[in-house]
């Protein structure tokens, strides 16, 4: 009897085994020009495995053997499904679409927005979630990559009825690497890093941003959407500052579906016409002596459908950029700082929540772990946005840089 449980237990973990092999898929998503689209999201059907698109257009996702088709999609283009196809590259087009603008909702845009908010319990995720993530983090100096991290990390969030004061990160494996020029004097952390798609998630995170209070400074304009990224009719309603708050303010477009009232899509950057509170929304801290001149901060976030039509945070990027310089020299150096989370899968049944040691907090930065980019096959079967060009080959100079300094800077 007990051969034949260990026997059984064999074959039982061979047929896992087979179950869970993985294959990589690369392909190229492209628009009816040629034109490399960025972001696009690429869903396996029937479930939640997924990643995006970088900004050469480029996807790597590491899918199931079984999977025979993936769902692309991206706002304002409608989606294709394409067949797998293993050792190939895909190229994949998506074609814009338009709609008729009679069927496109009428009415006071700021009275549509407050139905939209009213409607989240209608249109999102109701049930606690653990997300496995895939987030990276970059500084440029001028063209140059002076500091880059990636994570793949644990988001539990509970339902979109609550607010953040529950939800968590914790970090599965991280790896970084560091300028060790000595005309890199100045770094940038992203304070929060990982945690920052929660704080960031407006949908859910309301005392933010999409609350009376927080809406009363700001007019309101709506235009339709020219395009329908598969078959939706949307809106666009934009949010400019009015007054001037005692706190910095957003302008941007939230992305209305017209027969849900779901916001599926959010573009925002921060007004930098109230330079004092900018530089205090964008900056925690800097180094006695050094100027620091903010010039862009922008916020992209994007919603997806889960199995059962609810709404859950798919995608979010920041984007931001500045310069500085210590006050007694001529010249100020621009910075470029980027971070980007995909959601790459979902959970919704036995969910357990981060606890204890295992959360990121608000106040650690991702710059302090130490991994170093030497091993090729570090993300294993863990789904990632693939690098874009630009940045392997930052990665590469930053390594070599690296492997040939005689200090290094952990």
């Amino acid at each position: 009897m007990k051969r034949l449980i260990v026997l059984f237990a064999f074959v039982f973990a061979t047929i896992v085994a087979a179950a869970q092999e993985l294959i990589a898929v690369r392909g190229k998503v492209i628009d009816e020009s040629g034109k490399p689209i960025s972001a696009a999201s690429v869903v396996v059907a029937g479930s939640h495995i997924a990643t995006v698109s970088n900004e050469d257009g480029y996807f790597t996702i590491k899918i199931p053997k079984s999977v025979s088709k993936l769902i692309v999609s991206h706002l304002g283009y409608q989606t294709e499904t394409v067949n797998v196809e293993s050792g190939k590259l895909l190229k994949v087009k998506l074609f814009s679409k338009s709609i008729f603008l009679n069927e496109l909702l009428v009415g006071d845009p700021h009275d549509i927005l407050a139905l939209a908010i009213r409607n989240i319990p209608e249109n999102y995720l109701m049930t606690p979630s653990l997300q496995s993530c895939f987030y990276r983090e970059m500084t440029r100096k001028g063209s140059r990559f002076i500091y880059v991290a990636e994570a793949v990390t644990d988001m539990y969030k509970t339902s979109y009825s609550h607010e953040i004061a529950n939800d968590r990160v914790a970090i599965r494996k991280a790896r970084r690497l560091i300028s060790t020029s000595h005309k890199d004097t100045l770094g940038a952390k992203i304070a929060g890093g990982p945690v920052i798609p929660i704080n960031l998630d407006i949908v859910k995170n309301r005392s933010y941003l999409l609350n009376l209070t927080h809406l009363s400074n700001y007019s309101f304009s709506m235009r339709p959407f020219p395009n329908t990224s598969d078959g939706r009719n949307e809106v666009i309603i934009t949010i400019k500052p009015k007054i001037k708050a005692e706190t910095a303010l957003l302008m941007g477009d939230f992305y209305i579906d017209v027969s849900t009232l779901a916001i599926r899509h959010i573009e925002l950057q921060l007004d930098m016409s109230d330079r004092e509170n900018a530089i205090r929304f964008m900056l925690e801290r800097k180094p006695f002596g050094v100027r620091f001149r903010p010039r862009e901060f922008n916020i992209t976030i994007d919603y997806r459908y889960d199995n059962a039509g609810r709404l859950f945070l798919g995608y979010i990027r920041t984007d931001i950029s500045f310069k500085c310089d210590w006050k007694r020299k001529l010249f100020s150096s621009p910075y470029h700082v980027i971070s980007e989370m995909v959601v790459t899968d979902l959970q919704t049944e036995n969910v357990r929540p981060v606890r204890g040691r295992q959360m990121f907090l608000n106040y650690e930065s991702l710059y302090d772990r130490v991994e170093l980019f030497s091993d090729s096959a570090f993300w294993d079967k863990y789904n990632i946005i693939e690098p874009t060009e630009s940045l392997e080959k930052g990665i590469e100079r930053l390594r070599k840089k690296t492997s040939s300094s005689p200090a290094l800077p952990f």
